[in-house]
Order: structure tokens, then C-alpha cells, then sequence
């Protein structure tokens, strides 16, 4: 039985990131721990500073509301319940929440959020910069789930042929095997149209007895384009990521335009770091 954190806040009930743990229970139990942390991050540091946010966590700059805490914990336990999904509840922290987000994620095997705890409609391309810099900060990989999304019925797995690329799909495997058997498209993109894919005979040798339907695809042109286009091209993905910065994979998505399209696709993705 795996233990997922999923982080949510006071005033909503994250009803994506829910369903996304409610799905997994349903292929094997799951051990859920609700993490209630303040204000979405980015929100509260435009809000304090006056200026676009860096990628920085701030301390809670507003006390925590006692009814909207009751009120979305009694519908976590009654949802929990409904599905027979056992449940911790932990209360938010008074030290900043990604202390205790990464001190949540040491003892866990998945982190869960909803894509709102990040991102808001009136940023456009530091959302994604911050929110690279804060998973950096975590210790266990994690899912971030968009509003309206379906249950994940294909993989997707980006391999730039880095320790990074490979380490996120041994994660992938390991933490969420109720997936395995999904169609699975492990896809290289390059600049360079004219490289092989690297490693590809120990690539295979790793990857194929975990995914029984295992496709390994050199994509040609400019690689965002390519994996963006590859997503698009399945009716129920999940992207699957490997180190966040600006030499990681996720570099085809420091522009917001990127990232809008997987939310406009409704495609969670699965991101583990090294």
C-alpha cells in the first residue's frame, strides 16, 4: 500500500486531485494523508511584493479560517469514507508551507495537487519557473493534476538520454505500477534530427518488462513541439517528466504557452527529480 500526500487548501476541496487518488484506490489501496497548506504560493508572494514572484515560498501572511477548514475537512472525511480510503489529516503548518510540504514529502511515495495550488489564470510565464523551483525543493515525485481531466489510459514518458530522464521513469514504475499496462510511448526529442536515440538497447532492456505495451519513438524537429504534438495525438495521457530547470526536460515549458496547452488538454504530469 503506497502512502500519497495530496496538498489542498482551506477554503476548497480539491475535487480533480481527489479523483485522481480515488481512481488509483480503486486499481490498489492507497494510504491518503491530506496536507492543508495557505493561500496558493503565487497569489500570496504577488500579493506581498508587488511584483511577479519569484521563486520563492513566503510564510502565511493571513491566519487560517476554522469554519472553511471544517468544512473541507468534513467533506475530505465523508468523501474518504464513501470510498473507503483511510485517512490522516494534517493541519497547516505556522513555519511556511514548503517546509512542510517538503517535510511531507520525505515520508511519502507520491505527492498529489491540483494544478491551482500553483498556477493562476493571471500569471503567465513565471508559473512555471516557480513551480520548477518549488518541486526541486520536494522528496518524492509528484503528479499535478488539471481541472477536468480523465484518468490516465496512456503513458507518455519524454527521455532526453539524461540520468534525470531515466531516473523519472523508474520512479513512474515503481510509484504508480496500477499503470504500467497502459499503452506506453517512451519518446526521444532532439535538435539534432540526425542522433540516435542514446542508450537505446539498455533503455529497452529497462523499460520493456515494466510496460508490456512499450513503444520507443525518435521524434523529429524542435522537441517541444514534437512531445506537445505527441500528447495531443492520445485521447487520455499522462506525461511523465524528469529534472525541472533549465537543463532538465522541463525546459520545453518555461514559457506559459506550454504548459496551457497540457491544461487545455487536461494531462496530468508525473514529475520526479533526482
Amino acid at each position: 500500500m503506497k502512502k500519497i500526500v495530496m496538498a489542498l487548501l482551506e477554503e476548497s476541496f480539491p475535487e480533480d486531485a481527489f479523483q485522481f487518488v480515488q481512481e488509483l484506490h480503486g486499481r490498489a489501496p492507497v494510504q491518503l494523508t491530506a496536507a492543508f497548506v495557505a493561500e496558493s504560493p503565487i497569489v500570496t508572494a504577488w500579493a506581498v511584493t508587488g511584483m511577479p514572484p519569484d521563486p520563492l515560498w513566503l510564510s502565511p501572511v493571513a491566519e487560517a479560517d476554522p469554519d472553511a477548514y471544517a468544512q473541507t475537512k468534513q467533506l475530505l472525511g465523508e468523501r474518504c469514507a464513501a470510498h473507503g480510503i483511510p485517512v490522516q489529516v494534517h493541519g497547516r503548518s505556522p513555519h511556511g508551507d514548503i517546509a512542510q510540504l517538503r517535510k511531507e514529502s520525505r515520508f511519502c511515495d507520491l505527492l498529489v495537487v491540483s494544478h491551482g495550488l500553483f498556477f493562476d489564470a493571471s500569471f503567465s510565464g513565471i508559473e512555471w519557473d516557480h513551480f520548477a523551483s518549488t518541486v526541486q525543493e520536494l522528496e518524492c515525485p509528484v503528479v499535478v493534476v488539471p481541472a477536468g481531466f480523465r484518468f490516465p489510459q496512456q503513458n507518455i514518458i519524454a527521455y532526453d538520454g539524461s540520468a534525470s530522464s531515466v531516473f523519472a521513469l523508474r520512479q513512474f514504475y515503481s510509484v504508480l505500477p496500477e499503470l504500467s499496462a497502459n499503452p506506453t510511448f517512451l519518446v526521444y526529442g532532439n535538435d539534432a534530427d540526425d542522433r540516435e536515440v542514446p542508450d537505446l538497447a539498455l533503455l529497452e532492456e529497462l523499460a520493456r518488462p515494466h510496460f508490456p505495451q512499450l513503444s520507443i519513438t525518435k521524434l523529429p524537429g524542435d522537441p517541444k513541439t514534437a512531445i506537445l504534438g505527441r500528447v495531443g495525438r492520445e485521447e487520455q495521457p499522462i506525461l511523465v517528466l524528469g529534472a525541472l530547470g533549465h537543463r532538465g526536460l522541463s525546459r520545453i515549458f518555461h514559457r506559459s504557452f506550454s504548459y496551457r496547452h497540457l491544461l487545455d488538454q487536461k494531462v496530468p504530469v508525473f514529475i520526479a527529480h533526482t
